[in-house]
């Protein structure tokens, strides 16, 4: 009986130990195939990133860009911000040109050493805050901006010839005297707009002899606007910031040719002769400068005014203006009632400053 007994047990260690080299074989199965299906992803990711690779050496060669043409490659540059076009110069020799002239269209000049290594021919706007001393050649720049210096005598000016604007920027540009300012602004033989923020302190008054003809000039006055009058005798277009009406008297009486001027907030004081101007814009942002214009212009109206208003009360001289056949343009940064809206929408006339 006992022997009986110890056979069946035997019988069902077999058993049990035939289920688990069962299970063992299932289990070793399914792991094989799931290495194998792990192993087909990662050849299958590795072939993906093979055509990725593949692809950006033909697109570095300029190989994969024929199915775009180059116009269109070039506007989609144009509207890129700067991080964009460094990465884009690094990836295509098709992107490079286009890149290179944004990315040096400016550029901020301390000494020569700054321009080297910089492609000229790209640079389109410089800011020149030293003296630089020899001349270097820049065929393409048109817009030059000094910041707190002004070196009449720089050699280095003769690679500006193709400037045709100015900017004087900075706290401000100490000067001899009047004179050197227009020696400097003659250096510039295509020059047609200047445009000073800057405190002009000059040591000495000498009265100009030679003084360059400028098309269009703003100033954002500091202080005297004595050296302005030479500038807008032969200026067709004038921009004055803080300038009092003392300011714009002397310079309408000296400026027989005038044609636009534009006045930001301008210092009320006396009455003003506009009947020459063909275009005037000034700005309304209180009601002592709204009783002000209103007496100006009801005796000596331009043809055209723009205004922009900053009060409600503006609306008011806006339609005087039209009541006298005056063209009138108005912009509102007030917020309007209905009434006055309606006014202000049958107002509206454009007028081109």
């Amino acid at each position: 009986m006992a022997c009986k007994v110890k056979i069946e047990e035997g019988k069902k260690a077999e058993r049990t130990m035939e289920k688990d080299d069962a299970i063992s074989i299932t289990a070793l199965s399914e792991g094989t195939g799931k290495v194998s299906e792990d192993r087909l992803e990662i050849d299958a990711n590795r072939e993906e990133e093979a055509v990725r690779l593949e692809g950006i050496r033909a697109l570095s060669h300029g190989q994969a860009m024929d199915r775009l043409a180059q116009e269109l490659v070039e506007e989609i540059i144009d509207h890129l911000d700067k991080p964009d076009l460094v990465a884009c110069s690094l990836v295509s020799r098709s992107f490079l040109p286009r890149t290179r002239t944004h990315l040096f269209r400016h550029v901020d000049v301390s000494s020569r050493r700054k321009l080297e290594g910089v492609p000229r021919a790209c640079i389109r706007s410089i800011c020149l805050s030293g003296y630089i001393g020899v001349p270097v050649e820049l065929p393409n720049v048109e817009h030059a901006s000094f910041t707190a210096i002004l070196y009449a005598s720089d050699p280095f000016l003769d690679s500006l010839k193709s400037v045709h604007t100015i900017s004087l920027t900075g706290t401000s540009i100490f000067i001899r005297d009047p004179a050197v300012l227009y020696a400097f602004l003659a250096r510039f033989p295509r020059l047609a707009t200047l445009d000073v923020d800057c405190y002009m302190q000059f040591r000495c008054w000498k009265e100009p002899t030679d003084v360059p003809k400028i098309d269009s000039v703003r100033v954002e006055l500091k202080g005297s606007a004595r050296w302005v009058i030479d500038l807008a005798k032969s200026a067709r277009r004038l921009e004055l910031v803080n300038a009092s009406a003392a300011d714009v008297r002397d310079i309408l009486d000296a400026a027989a040719d005038l044609q636009q001027l534009v006045l930001r907030n301008c210092q009320p004081g006396g009455l003003l002769d506009l009947a020459n101007l063909v275009q005037l814009s000034i700005d309304l942002h209180d009601q002592h400068a709204v009783d002000w214009w209103e007496t100006v212009l009801r005796i000596s109206p331009p043809r055209r005014v723009h205004i922009a208003i900053h009060i409600h009360s503006g609306l008011r001289l806006a339609a005087m203006l039209r009541e006298m056949g005056v063209e009138v343009e108005v912009e509102s940064y007030c917020k309007l009632m209905e009434e006055e809206l309606r006014l202000y929408q049958g107002l509206l006339c454009p007028v081109n400053l």
